[in-house]
């Protein structure tokens, strides 16, 4: 299994807690981020593997986080868990966007299928990444 530099966004730091500390349990460096006006220059900055989205409904910052991050140079793999059906055609499309409720076992796999995606491209450049 591949260690990865994860960043999350929720503002609900319970929930964020606790997804944090299973994947940490797996060797993961995961860092939790608050405010959805960080999180673009933290991601930007840090270079993960995966980002986690937690979109909450209502809040016009997180439900813009998805095409932002995708708009970034050299975009990580995304995975969005929202209370609201996807509206984007990225997000209709993307197999890693969650319904809440999703428990810890969902995100943990969802987790690892995109770092096997991730190690899939590795050695490709980033124009031609898919």
């Amino acid at each position: 299994m591949r260690v990865a530099r994860i960043v999350m966004f929720d503002a609900n730091p319970d929930s964020a807690n606790l997804v944090r500390r299973l994947l940490e349990r797996s060797g993961h460096a995961v860092w939790v981020i608050a405010e959805p006006e960080l999180m673009t220059e933290v991601v930007r900055a840090s270079v993960p593997a995966v980002v986690i989205l937690r979109v909450r409904a209502g809040n016009r910052k997180s439900e813009q986080l998805p095409q932002k991050i995708r708009r970034l140079t050299h975009p990580p793999k995304i995975m969005t868990i929202s209370s609201k059906a996807p509206s984007s055609p990225e997000d209709l499309a993307d197999e890693h966007y969650l319904m809440e409720p999703v428990d810890l076992d969902t995100i943990e796999r969802k987790v690892h299928q995109l770092l096997g995606a991730c190690n899939r491209t590795d050695n490709v450049p980033p124009s031609t990444k898919q």
